[in-house]
């Protein structure tokens, strides 16, 4: 069972590498636009369905905002191995 989000919520990515898309789906052109690592932290800042969110992950000045995959998210920072 996944965890239930909130916007305003810190997450972090559980997954090795995450697809960052431009839509709330995998589908269409233009997806996936960016990518992003495991334990990437960012914020939630819409919950369009219940299977995608809308991020912004900060990377020292630059903010990076797509959809991802709700399934590959965590309330807490994914211990190492795991």
């Amino acid at each position: 069972m996944r965890p239930q989000f909130l916007i305003g919520d810190t997450v972090y990515v559980s997954a090795s590498v995450l697809n960052v898309r431009g839509r709330p789906h995998a589908d269409g052109p233009g997806n996936p636009k960016l990518y992003v690592g495991r334990n990437a932290m960012g914020t939630i800042v819409a919950l369009p369905n219940r299977n995608w969110a809308l991020v912004l992950f900060m990377s020292e000045d630059v903010g990076i905002e797509g959809y991802v995959s709700q399934w590959y998210l965590a309330k807490e920072k994914p211990k190492a191995g795991k």
